[in-house]
């Protein structure tokens, strides 16, 4: 790291350049000199005029010629300082003239005035010379003569009285005035001394310029070749502009590049360029025949390592070829990456030791630039090859899938026709049996005999629940052929919901599950209500068998405003919520497809409120599918499945007041 100069150094430097400061000295005195002149041609100017006009009883004429000649003398000097004609030399000795024309005045008024009042004037006269004068020997007679002055004048005068405060005041002023030389001149020692360190480092800032500019220019070249070699993919594209841009932009007589072929395992000559503005053909090393390397290019790719020959004619690893006979001085590199050897560069140049240690270095990182631009044409190559084979193999399972989704779509249509047809043929003749249990119920001879009475009695709740799974069955295929009609009517849903709780009620009420409906003021809709029944139907009953015994079912209800949920038109919103055992966050969306359960089909139960019975898997899709077709929306919240803590479920059903 760089040190600040020690300060004893720079005073002995500024001591040991006395020259240098004399210079200094007399240069600021030759600045100084017009200011001072014209200044005290002034003063004496004012003097005069009041010794002559305005104080005349208080001077002598004398004195006012004194002032006069001084004034003039003062203005002369001035013109000669703005003349631009005087050296510094001759600016010093005028100044010095100036100082005593000044003293004169000020001893002269002093002893044909006999006041010793006019010490004042010896005080600011020393001041002003401390200031202005920075020849310290000039100063130090320049103060002794008026010492001199000043003493001479109080010894003749014994009987003036208060000498000793005067001269205790021009002892301090004296002191002020040599304290005020002293600063000066110290603070136009350190400018000087400043101004000599900003030459020193001004130069030595141009200097690292000058290296920095050269470094630029290395690191364009490296930039240039960088931007080049990483913008080509294809490796003879690549590898033929590389050797190009090297050889013309390093001035080379011949550029070479060969890559290593593992399956033959030898080194080839893919690209090359010459100074006489051609490529150089394309031609094979002969593979290593021995431990011993041959050549230059076989000794970098044996060892690993870069070879710089000076003089070609003195090293026996050069093999003279035609393609760059004028070849006088090599620099081989090896083309690495990682460990992995790739290939060498090779430079040649018509000058001889025209590589050195630097820009050997330089190329070095260069070649390791290329070697990284090779390795990522040959991942390119490896990359186009593995997307033309995923290409054609995603090609040859879309069509799989393609098929596949045909063969599914023909089972699941043939699967929906087969629903639909069962549908059909079964409720022919259970609607027959239900209709023959009907009669039985109602003969006087079965009323009173119980044994037969139930008998009868089950078959006709079998009856019914075949029905109503019939009935599912073609909801859902109906729904899947988007072949589902709707009759849009007025439906008070408040007394639709208050219906079907009524009629769960018994069931509800057997497990302890309390129903509750807060439906405060709902409007009625637009809506199918064979289809709208079916709904929330499904969704009670779905709470009711998923809520443990003793819980609790809360249906509730609002009106939504436009732009909820991204619906246009206003609608209501009806809540199902119970305090079951909830539904696990990825489920959320599966059990609304049909036959989906998340229970073991081993749990089936024809109970349509049994806690966790087993249904058809049909209710939450039919409900879906409807309240779709109404142009609604259905789905559920819960924080998901736990039997102990039964976290409960909210299902929302989102319906428009119009259709």
């Amino acid at each position: 790291m760089n040190q600040a100069p020690d300060p004893r150094l720079r005073s002995d430097r500024h001591e040991g350049r006395t020259g240098d400061w004399a210079q200094v000295v007399q240069q600021e005195s030759s600045d100084r000199l017009p200011l001072l002149a014209g200044g005290l041609a002034i003063l004496f100017f004012v003097i005069a005029i009041i010794d002559l006009v305005i104080l005349p009883r208080l001077s002598t004429p004398t004195l006012a010629v004194l002032a006069v000649i001084s004034s003039m003398s003062a203005g002369g000097i001035y013109l000669l300082a703005n003349s631009k004609k005087l050296t510094a030399g001759q600016s010093t000795w005028l100044l010095a003239v100036l100082a005593a024309v000044a003293w004169v005045n000020c001893a002269v008024r002093l002893w044909l005035t006999g006041d010793i009042y006019v010490t004042d004037s010896f005080i600011l006269l020393s001041v002003g010379m401390g200031f202005f004068w920075l020849d310290t020997a000039w100063f130090t007679i320049f103060l002794a003569l008026i010492w001199l002055n000043w003493g001479v004048f109080i010894w003749q005068l014994t009987e003036s009285s208060g000498w000793q405060y005067y001269g205790l005041v021009l002892l301090l002023g004296t002191l002020l005035a040599a304290t005020i030389h002293l600063v000066r001149k110290r603070s136009l020692q350190k400018q000087h001394w400043l101004g000599e360190e900003n030459a020193r480092f001004k130069n030595e800032l141009e200097t690292v310029l000058i290296s920095t500019e050269e470094a630029q220019r290395s690191l364009a070249t490296s930039m240039a070749v960088g931007q080049r070699i990483t913008s080509i993919l294809d490796l003879d594209t690549l590898l033929n502009q590389v050797s190009l841009l090297i050889q013309q932009r390093f001035n080379l007589h011949a550029v070479q590049i060969y890559l290593y072929d593992a399956n033959q395992q030898q080194l080839q000559m893919r690209a090359g360029a010459s100074s006489l503005g051609r490529s150089i053909p394309v031609w094979q090393n002969q593979p290593d025949s021995g431990n011993e390397a041959v050549g230059v290019i076989d000794w970098v790719a044996d060892h690993h390592r870069p070879l710089r020959l000076d003089d070609v004619s003195r090293d026996s690893r050069y093999i003279p070829s035609s393609d760059s006979p004028d070849t006088c001085s090599e620099l081989a590199l090896p083309l690495e990456f990682g460990k992995q050897l790739l290939g060498v560069l090779d430079l040649k140049s018509s000058r001889p030791a025209a590589f050195n240690e630097e820009n050997a270095a330089f190329l070095q990182l260069l070649a390791d630039q290329v070697a990284i631009a090779i390795r990522n044409a040959n991942l390119y190559h490896q990359v186009n090859e593995f997307n033309l084979d995923l290409e054609t193999l995603v090609h040859q399972r879309t069509l799989d899938l393609q098929n596949t989704y045909d063969k599914l779509e023909r089972l699941d249509k043939a699967k929906s026709d087969f629903v639909t047809m069962a549908s059909h043929e079964l409720r022919t003749p259970l609607t027959v049996v239900q209709g023959y249990s009907q009669m039985l119920l109602d003969e006087p001879a079965l009323k009173d005999d119980p044994r037969y009475f139930g008998l009868v009695k089950g078959i006709m709740s079998g009856v019914r629940r075949l029905l109503e799974i019939i009935e599912s069955l073609l909801d859902v295929a109906k729904i899947d052929n988007r072949a589902l009609t709707l009759y849009p009517t007025p439906l008070p849903i408040a007394t639709l919901i208050n219906s079907i709780c009524e009629s769960l009620l018994p069931e509800a009420t057997e497990r302890g599950i309390k129903l509750h409906q807060d439906l405060p003021g709902l409007p009625a809709i637009q809506a199918d209500l064979d289809g709208v029944r079916k709904v929330f139907y499904n969704l009670i009953v779905n709470a009711i068998k998923f809520t443990p015994d003793g819980g609790r079912v809360t249906i509730s209800g609002r009106t939504t405003e436009p732009g909820y949920r991204e619906f246009s038109a206003p609608g209501i919103e009806i809540i199902i919520e119970d305090t079951g055992i909830g539904v696990d966050p990825q489920n959320q969306e599966l059990i609304f497809y049909k036959f989906y359960s998340t229970e073991k089909v081993a749990l089936h139960s024809s109970g349509k409120t049994k806690f966790k019975g087993k249904g058809t898997g049909l209710g939450l899709s039919i409900a879906k599918g409807i309240v779709e077709a109404h142009n609604g929306l259905i789905w559920v919240e819960s924080p998901g499945y736990n039997e102990q803590e039964c976290p409960g479920s909210k299902f929302h059903v989102i319906l428009p007041l119009r259709q």
